[in-house]
Formats: structure tokens, sequence, C-alpha cells
């Protein structure tokens, strides 16, 4: 009996998109070039995720948010490649995966605050409480909705969920709220000058 799933994912991989065409296609919400980079990326991302630890329901969110990231910068003129677009891609998931995990664990050392490509940081083992005060105390400055929608995907909320706890009008403004929230979040930790006493001794 035919795999009619499996047929269509290997029809879709035998269509090629050039990088122009990708950016023009997701600008446009074309979503054939939707499907595209959904059928060859999302696969490589979850696997490399799931091997860090990460769950399936992070995943569509990080894949989601990457998207709205890229969408964002080619609408402000912003996006510059100096590699292949699944290369970029790629690496805007592992720095919103990086970005996670910090957040998760009460841990910000070396977050950047743009979405701009880095290298791969060893994880620290060492739980640092002042670190840890700091991220509190910033999380309390968020707006109380910032910190509901934060609370929910720091519980595994999709954004799905997120979206119909929060009263949303759809998951494309829940995407954007948690993402603007937590780079709120991101940015007044790493602008506190106490951020980079308590960091200085971890390298």
């Amino acid at each position: 009996m035919i795999d009619f799933f499996k047929l269509t994912s290997q029809l879709i991989r035998m269509v090629q998109f050039s990088d122009k065409q990708i950016i023009e296609g997701i600008v446009n919400n074309d979503h054939s070039v939707l499907k595209y980079l959904y059928t060859t990326q999302f696969g490589r991302i979850r696997k490399y995720i799931m091997y860090k630890g990460g769950d399936l329901y992070i995943i569509k969110d990080i894949f989601q948010e990457a998207l709205l990231i890229i969408y964002t910068k080619i609408r402000n003129k912003d996006l510059h490649l100096t590699c292949s677009f699944s290369t970029y891609f790629f690496a805007v998931c592992k720095n919103l995966w990086f970005h996670e995990l910090r957040l998760r664990n009460k841990m910000t050392t070396g977050i950047n605050s743009s979405e701009d490509l880095v290298e791969d940081p060893e994880p620290t083992q060492e739980i640092l409480p002042e670190l840890k005060k700091l991220v509190d105390y910033h999380f309390n400055t968020l707006s109380e909705d910032c910190k509901k929608v934060l609370e929910l995907h720091f519980n595994n909320k999709s954004l799905t969920d997120i979206c119909e706890i929060m009263g949303y009008k759809d998951v494309k403004y829940a995407a954007d709220r948690k993402y603007r929230c937590k780079q709120n979040l991101f940015n007044r930790i790493i602008n506190d000058p106490k951020y980079k006493k308590i960091t200085d001794g971890l390298y």
C-alpha cells in the first residue's frame, strides 16, 4: 500500500527553491515555500533539540519563532545572508534553544540579545544564586501579561495553549508576544551592571 505522506514528502524534497525564492515566500506567506521549509528543515532541528533534551512542543515553538524572527528581519530589510538560508535558519533555531535553556535554568551566561549567529557555548554546570536572584528581579519588573506568558512558556505550554489561555487573536500573535517578552527580559538582565560582575568569573 502506498504511503502517501512519505511519497508527498519525497516529492516536496524534489522541488528546489532558491534562497531568494524562500525569502520572498516567507514574506509573502507562500504556503508551498513554508511547507517546503517544514519538510526539509523540521526533521533536522527536531533531531538536534531532542538530542539536547528538548521536547516536541518546544521544537514547534522554536521553529515558529525562528520563522517570525526571519520574517521580521526581511520586512525590516535587516536580513543579510553570508551562508545558505538553511544554514542560517538552523543557526537561528540553535540560538533560540540555547536562550531557552538558559532561562529555564535561571542562567543567562553569555546571552546575546540579538539573533545574530553565535558559536555554541560550553554549558556551565555551576548554579549561581546571585544570577538567579538577578533573573528573578528582572522577571518581576515585567508587565503582568509578559510574566504570565513566560510562566506558561516555561511550563511547556504550546503556543496554541498560550493563545487560548491569554485570549490572543491567533497563534502568530502569541508567538510574537512571547518572543518580545523574552527579549525584553534578556535585555533587562544583560544591561544591568550587576550582570557583568556576576558573569565575569564564569570563563
